[in-house]
Protein backbone atom coordinates (compact mmCIF):
# COMPACT_ATOMS: atom_id res chain seq x y z
CA UNK A 1 0.00 0.00 0.00
CA UNK A 2 1.13 3.43 -0.77
CA UNK A 3 0.51 6.42 1.39
CA UNK A 4 -1.35 8.99 -0.66
CA UNK A 5 -1.06 12.50 0.64
CA UNK A 6 -2.78 15.34 -1.01
CA UNK A 7 -0.92 18.58 -1.29
CA UNK A 8 -2.53 21.87 -1.92
CA UNK A 9 -1.19 23.90 -4.72
CA UNK A 10 -0.37 27.43 -3.78
CA UNK A 11 -2.80 29.86 -5.25
CA UNK A 12 -1.24 31.70 -8.12
CA UNK A 13 -3.83 34.45 -8.15
CA UNK A 14 -2.46 37.83 -7.26
CA UNK A 15 -4.22 39.38 -4.31
CA UNK A 16 -5.80 42.71 -4.96
CA UNK A 17 -5.22 45.26 -2.29
CA UNK A 18 -7.86 47.63 -1.09
CA UNK A 19 -5.40 50.50 -1.26
CA UNK A 20 -4.09 51.03 -4.75
CA UNK A 21 -0.73 52.70 -4.61
CA UNK A 22 -1.25 54.83 -7.70
CA UNK A 23 -4.46 56.38 -6.31
CA UNK A 24 -3.39 57.05 -2.73
CA UNK A 25 -0.31 58.66 -1.34
CA UNK A 26 1.65 57.00 1.44
CA UNK A 27 -0.12 59.25 3.98
CA UNK A 28 -3.46 57.57 4.67
CA UNK A 29 -4.42 59.46 7.82
CA UNK A 30 -7.29 61.12 5.96
CA UNK A 31 -8.25 57.97 4.08
CA UNK A 32 -11.60 56.39 4.81
CA UNK A 33 -13.46 53.24 3.94
CA UNK A 34 -16.11 54.08 1.39
CA UNK A 35 -18.99 51.77 2.27
CA UNK A 36 -20.62 51.68 -1.16
CA UNK A 37 -17.42 50.59 -2.97
CA UNK A 38 -15.54 49.05 0.00
CA UNK A 39 -12.39 50.87 -0.97
CA UNK A 40 -10.16 53.10 1.07
CA UNK A 41 -10.03 56.52 -0.50
CA UNK A 42 -8.30 59.71 0.65
CA UNK A 43 -10.01 62.93 1.62
CA UNK A 44 -8.32 66.01 0.25
CA UNK A 45 -8.91 69.65 1.15
CA UNK A 46 -11.17 70.00 -1.91
CA UNK A 47 -13.08 66.88 -0.86
CA UNK A 48 -13.57 68.29 2.63
CA UNK A 49 -14.91 71.52 1.14
CA UNK A 50 -17.34 69.56 -1.06
CA UNK A 51 -18.44 67.59 2.00
CA UNK A 52 -18.97 70.84 3.92
CA UNK A 53 -21.01 72.28 1.05
CA UNK A 54 -23.06 69.10 0.84
CA UNK A 55 -23.70 69.18 4.59
CA UNK A 56 -24.77 72.82 4.35
CA UNK A 57 -27.18 72.07 1.50
CA UNK A 58 -28.53 68.95 3.24
CA UNK A 59 -29.33 70.95 6.35
CA UNK A 60 -31.03 73.77 4.45
CA UNK A 61 -33.05 71.71 1.99
CA UNK A 62 -34.08 68.86 4.27
CA UNK A 63 -36.61 70.37 6.68
CA UNK A 64 -37.32 66.92 8.14
CA UNK A 65 -33.68 66.54 9.26
CA UNK A 66 -33.58 66.35 13.05
CA UNK A 67 -30.65 64.01 13.76
CA UNK A 68 -27.11 64.55 12.58
CA UNK A 69 -26.56 60.80 12.34
CA UNK A 70 -29.06 60.77 9.46
CA UNK A 71 -26.51 62.68 7.42
CA UNK A 72 -23.72 60.25 8.28
CA UNK A 73 -25.94 57.33 7.23
CA UNK A 74 -26.90 59.18 4.06
CA UNK A 75 -23.22 59.73 3.18
CA UNK A 76 -22.24 56.24 4.41
CA UNK A 77 -19.62 57.63 6.79
CA UNK A 78 -18.64 56.41 10.22
CA UNK A 79 -18.87 58.99 12.97
CA UNK A 80 -15.28 58.29 14.05
CA UNK A 81 -13.93 59.12 10.61
CA UNK A 82 -16.15 62.15 10.22
CA UNK A 83 -15.11 63.71 13.54
CA UNK A 84 -11.43 63.20 12.69
CA UNK A 85 -12.07 65.23 9.57
CA UNK A 86 -13.92 67.90 11.53
CA UNK A 87 -10.82 68.31 13.70
CA UNK A 88 -8.53 68.50 10.66
CA UNK A 89 -10.45 70.73 8.24
CA UNK A 90 -11.56 74.14 9.64
CA UNK A 91 -14.22 74.84 7.00
CA UNK A 92 -15.88 71.48 7.68
CA UNK A 93 -15.77 72.23 11.40
CA UNK A 94 -17.43 75.61 10.90
CA UNK A 95 -20.23 74.11 8.80
CA UNK A 96 -20.62 71.25 11.28
CA UNK A 97 -21.09 73.66 14.21
CA UNK A 98 -23.63 75.67 12.19
CA UNK A 99 -25.49 72.49 11.19
CA UNK A 100 -25.68 71.33 14.80
CA UNK A 101 -27.17 74.70 15.81
CA UNK A 102 -29.79 74.49 13.05
CA UNK A 103 -30.72 70.92 13.96
CA UNK A 104 -30.83 71.87 17.65
CA UNK A 105 -33.14 74.81 16.92
CA UNK A 106 -35.47 72.56 14.92
CA UNK A 107 -35.53 69.98 17.68
CA UNK A 108 -36.16 72.59 20.38
CA UNK A 109 -38.98 74.16 18.39
CA UNK A 110 -40.50 70.72 17.76
CA UNK A 111 -40.34 69.99 21.49
CA UNK A 112 -41.94 73.33 22.42
CA UNK A 113 -44.77 72.82 19.93
CA UNK A 114 -45.23 69.18 21.07
CA UNK A 115 -44.48 67.88 17.60
CA UNK A 116 -41.60 65.94 19.15
CA UNK A 117 -41.35 64.25 22.52
CA UNK A 118 -40.19 67.10 24.81
CA UNK A 119 -38.48 64.72 27.25
CA UNK A 120 -36.43 63.12 24.49
CA UNK A 121 -35.55 66.52 23.06
CA UNK A 122 -34.46 67.74 26.50
CA UNK A 123 -32.33 64.64 26.97
CA UNK A 124 -30.52 64.93 23.61
CA UNK A 125 -30.21 68.73 23.28
CA UNK A 126 -26.74 68.96 24.89
CA UNK A 127 -25.44 67.06 21.85
CA UNK A 128 -26.70 69.79 19.51
CA UNK A 129 -26.14 72.97 21.53
CA UNK A 130 -23.04 73.85 23.58
CA UNK A 131 -25.03 76.49 25.48
CA UNK A 132 -27.57 73.92 26.64
CA UNK A 133 -24.74 71.52 27.47
CA UNK A 134 -23.22 74.16 29.77
CA UNK A 135 -26.63 74.84 31.32
CA UNK A 136 -27.24 71.15 32.01
CA UNK A 137 -23.76 70.85 33.55
CA UNK A 138 -24.41 73.93 35.71
CA UNK A 139 -27.65 72.46 37.09
CA UNK A 140 -25.98 69.09 37.63
CA UNK A 141 -23.22 70.75 39.64
CA UNK A 142 -25.58 72.64 41.95
CA UNK A 143 -28.00 69.76 42.40
CA UNK A 144 -27.04 67.45 45.23
CA UNK A 145 -27.55 63.73 44.87
CA UNK A 146 -30.26 62.24 47.10
CA UNK A 147 -27.68 60.48 49.24
CA UNK A 148 -26.07 63.80 50.16
CA UNK A 149 -29.47 65.31 50.98
CA UNK A 150 -30.36 62.37 53.22
CA UNK A 151 -26.95 62.44 54.88
CA UNK A 152 -27.28 66.17 55.50
CA UNK A 153 -30.78 65.80 56.96
CA UNK A 154 -29.77 63.18 59.55
CA UNK A 155 -29.18 64.71 62.94
CA UNK A 156 -27.24 62.73 65.47
CA UNK A 157 -27.90 63.65 69.09
CA UNK A 158 -25.56 62.42 71.80
CA UNK A 159 -27.25 62.49 75.18
CA UNK A 160 -25.51 61.99 78.46
CA UNK A 161 -27.12 59.93 81.14
CA UNK A 162 -29.58 61.97 83.14
CA UNK A 163 -28.52 62.04 86.76
CA UNK A 164 -30.90 60.52 89.26
CA UNK A 165 -32.85 62.96 91.37
CA UNK A 166 -36.04 63.13 93.37
CA UNK A 167 -37.67 65.05 90.53
CA UNK A 168 -37.03 62.35 87.93
CA UNK A 169 -38.59 59.02 88.73
CA UNK A 170 -36.63 55.86 88.05
CA UNK A 171 -37.72 54.07 84.94
CA UNK A 172 -39.16 50.70 85.65
CA UNK A 173 -38.29 47.99 83.19
CA UNK A 174 -41.32 46.21 81.92
CA UNK A 175 -41.32 42.50 82.21
CA UNK A 176 -42.66 40.40 79.42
Amino acid sequence: MTNHTKTKKASTKKRTHIIESDNISKDTRNAFLQFNSWRIVPLTEAGAERLAEDLFNWCLTNEEALCFDEYLVHKRLSSCTYYKWVDKFPKLKEVHVWTMKVLGARREKGGLLNKLNPLLVKFTMPYYSPEIKELVQFYADIKKPEDDILAASKIIVNMHKVPESNLVPVKIKEEE
